[in-house]
Formats: C-alpha cells, structure tokens, sequence
C-alpha cells in the first residue's frame, strides 16, 4: 500500500513535469516561428537563428508538434549568431557633394578642331632689308623681314622661322637678332613653315668698324646711281630729302625706301630753321612729312636742318631726332671726284657720321671710288639709327647727335 501511494506520486510527479515542458517548449517554439517570420519580412535574404534553439518553421502540411529544420533560400547560408550592434562611439561621416570642376579635356590629332580647322594667311613673297652683313664678335644686329601674305577671312599669318648654318660662327633669335660668336662665315634663313618660301642673308664675323654715311638735298638725277653702287657693295645710308624735290624724282625716293635705306627730313625749300618762326617751321617740316608719306607712306624718321642750323624752338617742334655732322667733306664745294674719293679715304673713322650731297654727280661719283676701299678696310655702312643701337644709345626726339663718339 505504501508503494503504491509512493508510486501514484510519482507518476502524478512525472505527469505534472511533462505538462510543463511541453508548455515551455511550444512558447520557445512560437516565439521562435515568429522571430523567424518577423526577420524574413524585414530581411528577405538573411534568416537569423536565435542562439542555443533549434529554429522550427511550421509547414500546413505537417502534423502538430513535428519540427522541421527552416526552408531557406538557397542562394543565401544562415548567419551565424553576431554580437549586438552597439551605436558607434564617433559621429558618422557625412557625405559631402563633390566639388563642381570642369574635368580635363585632352585634344588629340583627330579631334583638335582648332588646329586642323586653322585658316592661315599664306606667304606670297618674303625679304630681308640686308642681303649681307659683317659685324664683331659680340655685337649683335637686327635683321627686319617683309613679308606679304595672301590674306583670308578670319585668317592668322603663316608662321615664319629663323635659322643659322652655323650656331659656332653666329646665332639668330626668333626675332632676327643676330649675334656674332667666333670669326667665319654662316648664313641666317627665313623660312615660312607652310609655304617654304625662304630667303637668305650671308654673315661674315670679323673685325669691323662702323660708319654712317648720309646724303643731302636729293632726291636727284643722280640718286638711283648711287642706289645701285650701295646696293651693290650691301651698304646702308641716309638720305635726308627736300620736300620740294619729291614730286619730280618720286621714283627715285620709292627706290630709296624699297632698298631700306633711312629717310630723314631737310625740310621743304631747305630753309634756316633757326630764323623762322614757329608758324613757318610747323610748315617745313609738315609739308615734308606729306609729301613724303604720299609717295612711300610712312613719314621721314630723322631731321637735319638746313646748314646744321639750330635752337632750342627747332629742337622743340622737331618731332623726331636731329642729326648732325662729325665729317664734311665739302662736297659742296670741292666738286671734284678725286678730291671727294680721297677726303672720305682720309677723315673717315669708326663711329662717324659722314656728310654728302647726292644732288651732285662729283659727289656720288667720288663716294662711288671710295667704297671697295673703305670695305677692304673693314668698314661696315648702315643707317645713321643702327650707329647709335650697335653702340647701345637709343635716339630722343628733337634732341642733336653729332656722333655716337662724341654724344
């Protein structure tokens, strides 16, 4: 009887025990189910697996109380049990708009509009104002090119380059300056990139001296042979013209100008500036500037007055600089072709300003005869404005020069 009682106990035990575990364990199962849907809807690809369960899905085909394992997506794997998010300790990065550039653009061959669609002014002819010059060692001289190009709409001129035959003997710029570096011979070329239309000038460097010859009273009957003796020999001069001899030698003054020589002033009837007022000089000088620009288009660079005669009032309404003397032949007087030959032979030295009158056959015939001479010599002829630049002095207006020795 005791053990009977002892066994109902039991079994009353056991059956209470059951009861519970079966409670407890559909209450984790439930809530598992419904962790498990509520992670599939906020999560579609990722099922979460409480730890230390066995997550149990129910199926309407399966009998109450079986389990079966979660139908998962293939294509995803269960993840693993994480620790809890915890909220980061710094601020999070906020993003920031990217700062508006304009991105780089490379221009290749074949998309380079502005290079393949350039229109360019194409050379028709080109020169230089000097065929051939000598200077020092050191010294440097500008040679000037004119060009002419056949002109387009919206058209840039065709660019034209600068090269030396021999870098030892002399360089060129870009801009024609020429600078002598050792004793010899070299040629400098200017060539049109497109085109190829090209022209020389033969640089000698050697020991040179340098001088200024200049003409008055012209233009005249005699003008162009002198031309072609200058011409002829690559020597320079100036010619300071009488307004009122222009019209009637007007080709003698436009072969002056194409052979770039240096046009100054002698005044219109080759008046004494000095004894004339204001009114009457502003006419002299104006009225040459006019007639001169009329024939060659630019107006004379320099002035001399008349008999070397001058004042302050001249200096003042000159308008460009005046030049002097530093040797008068006497040309004028001494008409006689040896005396003036042999006079430039004798006084002639470096740096000097030499005074002729080419209205006279005597005069140009003697400098004619003095000129192979004065070359042997290693004189060198250019403008009376290059004589001051090789010597480094820049010219003022309505100032006197005399000679680069002397000012």
């Amino acid at each position: 009887m005791k053990n009977t009682h002892i066994i109902g106990i039991i079994s009353v035990t056991v059956l209470l025990l059951s009861t519970i575990t079966i409670y407890g364990y559909e209450s984790s199962v439930n809530k598992n189910i419904n962790t498990y849907e509520a992670t599939q809807e906020s999560t579609p690809s990722v099922t979460t697996i409480p730890a230390n369960t066995t997550p149990v899905t129910t199926n309407p085909t399966t009998k109450p109380g079986t389990t079966t394992k979660p139908v998962t997506k293939p294509t995803t794997k269960p993840m693993a049990t994480t620790k809890p998010v915890t909220k980061p300790t710094t601020k999070p990065v906020t993003a920031t708009k990217p700062t508006a550039t304009k991105p780089k653009t490379t221009t290749t061959a074949k998309n380079n509009v502005k290079e393949t669609t350039k229109i360019y002014n194409k050379v028709k002819s080109i020169s230089l104002d000097k065929k051939a010059i000598r200077l020092n060692k050191g010294d440097k001289r500008t040679l000037t090119s004119y060009v002419k190009y056949k002109k387009r709409k919206k058209g840039v001129n065709e660019p034209l380059i600068w090269k030396t035959s021999n870098k030892k003997v002399a360089t060129v710029s870009q801009k024609g300056v020429v600078k002598g570096k050792s004793n010899g011979k070299a040629y400098i070329t200017l060539k049109s990139k497109i085109t190829g239309k090209t022209v020389k000038c033969k640089v000698t460097v050697a020991k040179t001296k340098y001088v200024a010859f200049t003409f008055d009273d012209g233009p005249g009957i005699y003008t162009d042979k002198l031309l072609k003796a200058l011409n002829k020999n690559n020597a320079k001069a100036t010619f300071f013209v009488v307004g009122s001899c222009v019209n009637s030698h007007k080709t003698q003054l436009k072969n002056e100008y194409k052979l770039h020589m240096e046009i100054g002033s002698h005044t219109y009837n080759h008046s004494n500036l000095k004894t004339l007022s204001v009114p009457q000089i502003k006419k002299e000088l104006g009225s040459t500037n006019k007639v001169v620009k009329s024939v060659i288009g630019t107006t004379p660079t320099l002035l001399r007055p008349p008999y070397g005669s001058y004042n302050k009032t001249t200096g003042k309404y000159a308008g460009v600089p005046m030049i002097y003397w530093s040797v008068d032949t006497l040309d004028w007087k001494y008409r006689n072709v040896n005396y003036v030959s042999s006079t430039i032979l004798k006084e002639t030295k470096a740096w000097d300003i030499v005074l002729l009158h080419d209205i006279h056959q005597t005069s140009v015939d003697g400098f004619i005869k003095a000129l192979p001479t004065l070359k042997k010599r290693g004189y060198e002829l250019v403008t009376v404005s290059e004589l001051y630049s090789l010597k480094g002095k820049k010219l003022k207006n309505g100032v006197m020069y005399f000679s680069p020795n002397r000012d």
